[in-house]
């Protein structure tokens, strides 16, 4: 059972999670990707790419950035500013509750932070020392291929059961754990789906005692897409592929008793490696340009800072015309990432496909908000006949309101560039690095 769900050695899972606990239903999405030992982590927030609603279910003024983390050679890189900044930790401080995806189904709870290898040690939770409770004793027996295995601990008072089909990779289609007199404390059922010739949860519904009695899910996951072992999956994870780029600085960060704190002076990335403050402002000095993330992002957070500035991208706040002025950018920003990794035919119709459903998705949104997006472009119409004092006001709630409206519009776009980050080869990666080295250093003479 652990055994299998563990052994790929490159994954790709895109997959949901939804709480029927929060005070605002529907589930928000992530992406989780495994190369050897290293592993990335995206989340890409709800239907509108929001990662964080307030308690009413409305998007807050300044909302949380979407958290990207991959675990490589021994630390934790955590980007929430969109490649601006990243946060340094060694594996196990950092602060996030990231679910593994070879792990769903596996416990009778939506596990955080636990790898196959790990289910057993897991399976009663960790005592008052933090330490593992551990399992005692074992009983099993077989019924129609479906193995029913009980294990017990002598430290808590309940024990945990395994419906596994030994037909479908031994996995488990069940479990639970119950108390002394059978009584289930908590559930999970596992509807499994054959994906590259091996068997993974397609869904996994967790129940619990104490919420609606036990017959209703209190979490649910879905697995909308998953492949494993592909050709095209790279080996190891580079920190572009989380939009690190040349400008990004980095801080590392320490656990102690009162929380995180700094580790130590600012670094940054170069493309290749970290390098000082000073190094990396020399090289600026010298003329080598940001990345083309790192840039847009600028050029966009400069532009949206004030309603006129918005207005300047966009022509006005009609739907129509953030449709027109946004399709523009993302396609500029796509014909210039194909140029710059030289995507060959079939990736290049792959990138296309990928703006093209990205813009798909963001006109249903601006459909959905139609009338926002129309009652936004009169209020600006109105602002515009007054003078600053009479609209300073107004002027101030529209910034408030449009942010709230542009998030998720910007989170698309976000979701875009991650997307076609996944095509380049390693090899095309290097390459296009050299390039612009190169052209740094020619320019530079």
């Amino acid at each position: 059972m652990l055994q299998s769900r563990a052994s790929p050695s490159t994954a790709l899972v895109e997959w949901s999670y939804d709480d029927a606990r929060r005070p605002y239903r529907g589930p928000v999405y992530q992406t989780s990707r495994f190369a050897g030992e290293d592993q990335i982590y995206i989340e890409r927030g709800d239907s509108d790419g929001v990662f964080n609603r307030q308690a009413d279910g409305s998007i807050p003024p300044q909302p949380d950035g979407l958290p990207r983390v991959m675990y490589h050679d021994g630390k934790a890189w955590v980007n929430e500013i969109e490649g601006l900044s990243v946060n340094l930790y060694e594996i196990g401080d950092e602060m996030s509750s990231l679910r593994d995806p070879r792990s769903f189904g596996l416990l009778p709870f939506a596990a955080q932070r636990v790898k196959p290898e790990d289910v057993l040690d897991n399976a009663f939770g960790g005592g008052d020392d933090d330490q593992p409770r551990r399992i005692s004793a074992f009983e099993a027996r077989e019924e129609d291929g479906i193995h029913k295995v009980r294990a017990y601990s002598e430290e808590v008072p309940y024990a945990i059961e395994w419906w596994i089909d030994s037909e479908k990779d031994w996995s488990p289609v069940r479990t639970r754990w119950v108390d002394l007199e059978g009584e289930v404390i908590s559930e999970s059922q596992t509807v499994l789906e054959n994906v590259d010739d091996r068997w993974f949860p397609k869904a996994v519904l967790y129940f619990r005692k104490n919420y609606e009695d036990g017959t209703v899910p209190v979490e649910t996951i879905e697995v909308q897409h998953a492949e494993f072992d592909k050709e095209s999956h790279p080996k190891r994870f580079v920190p572009e592929d989380i939009g690190v780029e040349f400008g990004t600085n980095l801080q590392p960060k320490t656990k102690n008793p009162g929380g995180w704190a700094s580790d130590g002076e600012l670094v940054f990335w170069d493309g290749d490696k970290l390098i000082s403050k000073q190094e990396y402002g020399e090289l600026r000095k010298a003329g080598r340009p940001q990345g083309p993330a790192w840039q847009a992002y600028k050029d966009r957070l400069a532009s949206g800072s004030t309603v006129e500035g918005r207005a300047s991208v966009f022509g006005d706040f009609t739907p129509a015309h953030v449709k027109r002025r946004t399709s523009d950018a993302w396609d500029t920003y796509t014909r210039d990432f194909i140029s710059r990794y030289s995507l060959d035919e079939p990736q290049t119709k792959k990138a296309w496909e990928i703006c093209t459903s990205a813009k798909k998705n963001r006109d249903e949104y601006l459909d959905r908000h139609e009338k926002d997006f129309n009652e936004t472009a009169q209020e600006y119409d109105k602002i515009k006949r007054l003078n600053e004092t009479e609209s300073k006001d107004r002027r101030e709630k529209l910034e408030a309101h449009w942010r709230k409206l542009t998030v998720p519009i910007d989170r698309r776009f976000i979701a875009l560039k991650e997307e076609l980050n996944r095509l380049p080869t390693e090899a095309q990666r290097k390459a296009a690095r050299e390039k612009e080295r190169e052209s740094f250093t020619s320019k530079s003479k």
